[in-house]
């Protein structure tokens, strides 16, 4: 690496030229960064959501979750498959493996699911994906004096288009419009006076009310678009509908073509009657009728035909033989040569009656034969901001868009879109903007608070102004190198890669320390300048270089590292990474340059203030190792005692060692954290049956109390609304979105609010929880699997009862539907055969009576409404069901649903959950406070010491789940991080045996860190665990610029001990001011002075800076000792082998 570095002094303008590129590029990257929360998680989950309308979770189940299911576990890389089947609704959550091609695995979940056969008629699936992005980044709140519908519609035709015009918006979604159906009840007797069925009404429906595209033409100059029809657009005009006149015409739209009579239909062909041989019996004469001779035709007469062979010769037995009273009983001479038969048919007085006069036909009017009205739609969505009736408005972005140049332009523009709005106005209601702006602002004032300790610290050991300038320009140099680095991988800035940025403020300047400490010990030896600095950093490139790889090599595991966490945290990895890359380069590049034009040799004695020094003028290395300050004078003596009691100092450490393991099983654990938001999500699920007043009511009692509580800015409740249900909700889940005043703390209002909610009654169950995604979910999750319902129902509630009185749990709840009473019609198939009816027409013909049918989508005023028909009106009661007409039997009689079933009353659960086939129920435990992993090793003795009833089983998941994973998978993560630190310090030596030395001081790190974590009371969770492995490389940088520089003196031919005490006195300095450096910049984020970020920064801050501690004095004392041993050791070896040779 040398070579560089007089390759740089050879060329110190191109040198100059590149570090200005690299700040002018750095700083264009720097703005050019979006700016996030946190990295962008393309989330492994599918979701698969079918509409069964009307429909009994057990008939869901059997009829669309089954098949789905079995569907989906053939599609490869499936990890987990859960489905909820209820409230109308089949909802399928299938899990993936982190890494799997989302867009290829999901068109092979929508082929496979869209070729599942004989799902219920309109049980479409629709196959989704979501991601960090999918998330809402603001919600916003429209009220005006408008009604809801006119309201929505004003906000889609002047507000929505507005906001999806602003770059990066993917799409608004609005929620919260009271939507009803519009249902047409047809009455049975007058369809039949006017001669229509329901199929012929509907046909007539179907085609009405439409707009069809014509083509244009051109009349003069002008162009002129052809367009047919126009919609319906009220209930009278719907009333007003012709779809019938008395004469027929259009009567039988729709129906079935009567075969050989026309009416569309093609004519049925006449089978072949078998032939009868027997004698025709004679058609007898009618003598009361007047004979009359048959007109002589005078035309000539074709020769009659043979009848064609086949014909039948006599009419078939039973058919009558004689016409009756009243017809004629011969027929006339008939045109084009036919015989006319004589004394048949009398003729007709006066001739034909001459043809009637046509009367103007009745036209019969949907209105005439139905009652059309509006009626509540089982989807309701209501929405009110502080008790107001309002409107939300959800923006999704695009995946590359910025979050906070979205939201700056939007709020820019609500003024100007409020006066769109009629008395009306918009706010926002939730906004991630101004949290990732105050945690990215907090960071970079907490990085810059760093950068300055760091620098205070170079200069307090360096006492030069132009020394310590040129230490520190390593520190802007390679955070402009990671920008441009962060920039060209498509990554953000976000609280993880400013995070990593922060705590590469304190490394990247370790080796320009390590270079410009050596270059001026040169220099003051009096060594021409090129020289001193090309032989300055010939000595320590190797140190510096083989140190510099080891840190960015604990990294390289983390690519490997799967689930959450290592989504998370691989940007982390790779901004410290590139930094760490930078910085070598610019202390064997950049700070060499930069050494040449400004750094002067010592000419007078000064005193180093802080280590008690004084240097002056040398000429030889040995006079410069002999150089003593009150830390040499400290350090030297405490080094000879631990050399002259090796196994007495090893005993100590391995105490302390072990002390901190014992303390470690003290430790809280957690997944990830959360931060504090400055809002907070509260979900209210009532109870199975409960009516859309009963849900609205319960939502109002908690929207009183939480507008009424201190500390709350707005509140906005969401009832119902497509968007709710895709996330599991349903028709009787309230969401209440509450935004917090920016003084108050969202952990203490919490508490309060659920110790209000507590007291109030008939408001369901709440849950309460943070904003932002699923990184924050903290939550542990039992997973009950039984046979059946009665099993899953008596482990829940066994286990539920108590989960919620153990230690530590906030709140508990199950998944366990409610069992709701059912109507269950059982046909018997031999009384059902025997009416010539089926059970697929008694379950058409009650699911039209019930629910209706949905015919189509009819745009009244500013909403569309969905079109229901049937006949007569709803069957209100058990009664009204057993009598419904389901058809008719062979002879023509009604048959009603009591003459073919028995109708029975059961309870049914409201919702059924399955998991990878199986029924089950998710039991959610909210944990207390911050120790996820002492709240999981409770529930694991519980689940252990409970008796589960035959067939149940019951697993742990959840963010516990997910942390065990997490921490095995960078457990082993560190493990390679060790070994890979094996064989970069076995290149960098060439020796087996001293690196392996070197990675016995790398457990004494934990040390600090578990002490720091006590001490604070922080939990070790994955940021902690991250830090860990930072140490592993922070530790052996120590000890090989340490070892490193004895192993130069032994290659002076210096004497083992003397060797060790000398690179130990000679590199005292650079490793107390790396060290010093790196705790000081960390210290502003391990305080969490500002607070940003601090769920994740802190702890690794905390676990860096007591892992370093605990590291540096050991490696000063601890290697040097390790280094004695070994050598005795080997020497000792080599002794026994040479007898031998």
């Amino acid at each position: 690496m040398s070579s560089l570095t007089r390759f740089s002094l050879k060329n110190r303008a191109l040198i100059a030229l590149i570090t200005l590129f690299v700040f002018l590029g750095g700083i264009f990257a720097s703005g050019a960064l979006r700016r996030e929360l946190i990295p962008s998680l393309e989330l492994p989950v599918v979701a698969v959501l079918t509409p069964v309308s009307g429909s009994s979770s057990n008939v869901i189940e059997e009829q669309v979750s089954r098949p789905l299911e079995a569907a989906i576990l053939a599609v490869p890389n499936i990890k987990k498959v859960q489905s909820t089947s209820g409230d109308n609704t089949s909802s399928i959550l299938v899990t993936l493996e982190y890494g799997t091609n989302l867009p290829d695995t999901q068109a092979r979940i929508q082929r496979a699911v869209l070729g599942v056969p004989n799902l219920p008629e309109g049980s479409t699936p629709t196959v989704i994906t979501g991601s960090i992005a999918d998330f809402p980044i603001m919600q916003l709140s429209a009220s005006g004096a408008l009604h809801s519908d006119a309201l929505a519609q004003r906000l889609r035709d002047h507000v929505i288009p507005t906001l999806e015009d602003i770059p990066g918006v993917r799409s608004v979604t609005i929620s919260g419009i009271g939507v009803q159906n519009v249902s047409i009840s047809l009455n049975k007797n007058k369809m039949k006076d006017a001669g229509l069925t329901t199929a012929s009404v509907t046909a007539a429906l179907q085609a009405s009310g439409v707009t069809i595209p014509g083509g244009s033409i051109t009349q003069g100059a002008t162009e002129l678009n052809v367009q047919v029809g126009r919609k319906i657009t009220s209930l009278d005009q719907l009333r007003e509908l012709p779809v019938s006149d008395v004469t027929g015409a259009g009567a039988l739209t729709g129906a079935m073509p009567i075969p050989g009579r026309g009416g569309g239909g093609a004519a049925a062909p006449i089978p072949a009657a078998p032939t009868n041989t027997s004698t025709p019996t004679p058609e007898p004469t009618n003598t009361t009728a007047p004979s009359t001779p048959a007109p002589t035709s005078t035309a000539p007469q074709p020769t009659p035909t043979a009848p064609p062979t086949g014909l039948p010769t006599a009419l078939p037995t039973g058919f009558p033989t004689t016409l009756p009273p009243g017809y004629p009983t011969a027929l006339p001479t008939l045109p084009g040569g036919f015989p006319s038969i004589p004394g048949k048919f009398p003729p007709i007085p006066g001739g034909f009656p001459a043809k009637p006069t046509p009367t103007a036909p009745t036209v019969t009017q949907l209105g005439d034969i139905a009652t059309i009205a509006f009626t509540p739609s089982d989807n309701i969505s209501i929405a009110r901001t502080n008790g107001k009736p309002s409107i939300a408005l959800s923006v999704v972005k695009k995946p590359d868009a910025s979050t906070v140049d979205i939201s700056h332009a939007i709020t820019e523009k609500l003024p100007q879109l409020s006066t769109r709005i009629p008395n009306g106005s918009m706010n926002v209601v939730f906004d991630q903007a101004p949290y990732i702006e105050q945690s990215i602002d907090d960071l970079l004032h907490e990085g810059l608070l760093g950068l300055g300790m760091a620098v205070l610290v170079v200069f307090t050991f360096l006492l030069s102004i132009r020394l310590t300038l040129v230490t520190a320009v390593s520190i802007p140099a390679s955070l402009m190198v990671a920008m441009i680095g962060l920039k060209a991988s498509n990554n953000t800035l976000n609280i993880l890669t400013l995070g990593a940025l922060t705590i590469a403020i304190g490394r990247v300047v370790d080796d320009s320390i390590v270079v410009v400490e050596n270059i001026a010990r040169k220099l003051d030896l009096g060594l021409p300048r090129i020289e001193a600095i090309t032989t300055a950093v010939r000595e320590v490139a190797g140190a510096v270089t083989a140190s510099t790889i080891v840190t960015v090599a604990v990294f390289l595991p983390i690519g490997v590292v799967g689930g959450q966490a290592g989504e998370l945290f691989r940007p982390f990895a790779i901004t410290v990474g590139i930094a760490m890359l930078a910085s070598l380069l610019v202390s064997l590049t950049i700070v060499p340059v930069l050494a040449y034009w400004f750094v002067r040799p010592t000419n007078a004695p000064r005193r180093r203030w802080l280590t008690g020094s004084r240097t002056t003028p040398a000429t030889s290395t040995e006079a410069h190792n002999h150089e003593n300050g009150w830390m040499e004078r400290l350090y030297i003596p405490t080094l000879h005692l631990a050399l002259r009691r090796p196994i007495i100092t090893m005993l100590i450490a391995l105490f302390a060692l072990v002390t901190a393991g014992i303390g470690a099983t003290g430790l809280k654990t957690q997944f990830i954290g959360s931060g504090a938001q400055n809002s907070i999500q509260i979900t209210q699920t009532m109870p199975a049956g409960s009516t859309n007043e009963a849900v609205n009511t319960a939502a109002t009692t908690v929207e009183k109390t939480l507008t009424n509580t201190p500390g709350v800015k707005t509140t906005m409740l969401t009832i119902g609304g497509s968007g709710l249900r895709m996330l599991g909700g349903s028709a009787r889940t309230a969401q209440h979105a509450v935004t917090l005043e920016e003084s108050t703390d969202s952990q203490t209002l919490t508490a309060s609010l659920r110790a209000k909610l507590d007291t109030l009654t008939d408001i369901g169950e709440i849950r309460i929880g943070t904003t932002g995604g699923p990184t924050n979910s903290q939550n542990v999750e039992i997973h009950i699997q039984g046979p059946d319902d009665d099993t899953l129902h008596t482990a829940s509630e066994g286990l539920l009862s108590t989960v919620r009185h153990l230690e530590g749990v906030a709140q508990a709840h199950s998944d366990l539907g409610e069992r709701v009473p059912s109507l269950h019609i059982d046909v018997n198939r031999s009384k059902a055969l025997a009416k010539s009816v089926n059970e697929a027409q008694i379950g058409k013909a009650v699911a039209d009576a019930v629910k209706g049918r949905a015919i189509g989508k009819i745009e009244i005023g500013a909403a569309e409404h969905d079109l229901i028909i049937r006949e007569g009106t709803a069957p209100t009661d058990q009664a009204a069901i057993a009598n419904l007409v389901i058809g008719k039997d062979h002879k023509g009689k009604d048959v009603h649903v009591e003459d073919v079933a028995d109708l029975k009353r059961e309870t049914i659960p409201a919702s059924i959950h399955r998991i990878d086939g199986n029924r089950a129920v998710v039991i959610t435990v909210t944990p207390a406070d911050n120790d996820l992993g002492a709240l999981t090793n409770r529930i694991r003795t519980a689940l252990n010491t409970t008796t589960l009833p035959a067939g149940a089983t019951a697993t742990i998941g959840g963010a516990a789940s997910d942390q065990a994973e997490a921490f095995n998978q960078l457990g082993l993560a560190t493990l390679a991080a060790i070994a890979i630190t094996y064989v970069v310090m076995v290149a960098t030596f060439g020796s087996l045996a001293q690196p392996f030395m070197l990675l016995i001081s790398i457990p004494f790190a934990g040390i600090g860190a578990v002490l720091a974590l006590l001490l604070t009371g922080t939990p070790l969770g994955v940021p902690a665990f991250i830090g860990i492995l930072m140490l592993v490389g922070i530790v052996v940088t120590n000890a090989i610029v340490l070892i490193d520089r004895v192993n130069q003196h032994r290659n002076e031919a210096m004497p083992v001990r003397q060797a060790v005490i000398a690179g130990a006195r000679n590199r005292l300095r650079p490793i107390i001011m790396t060290a010093l450096a790196t705790i000081l910049a960390l210290a502003p984020m391990a305080a969490s002075v500002t607070g940003g970020g601090a769920f994740i920064s802190q702890p690794l801050a905390l676990v860096v800076i007591g892992g370093l501690l605990s590291s540096t004095l050991l490696t000063l004392v601890i290697v040097p000792v390790l280094y004695v041993l070994l050598d005795a050791l080997l020497t000792r070896l080599n002794r026994h082998r040479e007898p031998a040779n």
